[in-house]
């Protein structure tokens, strides 16, 4: 992942943007792949009027070539797939860890007699 600097944009940059549906990628995820890439890149993030889609606008040295902004636009949607997946992961094992969990506690003593 190539790395943007602060003085990479103050000058000439341009913007580049990414519409995506909060109905395939919900809002929570989208937020988490938006911090996952903000150590390396400036963006924004809004929500249309509607509120069923989101803006996500990147901010890139105009140095950057048309590979790498697709490679960009590339990654991001597929890390907020990869969030969006997880959190459905997450929903549809919580009553495993759940039983897991009272198992493992349910063989201790937690509190003295």
């Amino acid at each position: 992942m190539r790395r943007i600097e602060a003085s990479d944009v103050t000058g000439a940059s341009e913007e580049l943007s990414a519409e995506i549906d909060l109905r395939v990628i919900s809002l929570e995820a989208l937020k988490k792949s938006c911090y996952r890439f903000s150590d390396s890149y400036y963006y924004s993030l809004s929500i249309t009027d509607s509120g069923e889609a989101a803006n996500v606008t990147f901010r890139v040295p105009e140095s950057f070539s048309d590979d790498e902004k697709q490679e960009l636009l590339q990654r991001f949607n597929r890390d907020a797939l990869d969030q969006e997946l997880r959190e459905v992961v997450f929903q549809k094992t919580e009553t495993v860890r759940n039983l897991i969990l009272m198992n493992a506690f349910a063989n201790t003593d937690l509190v003295e007699e």
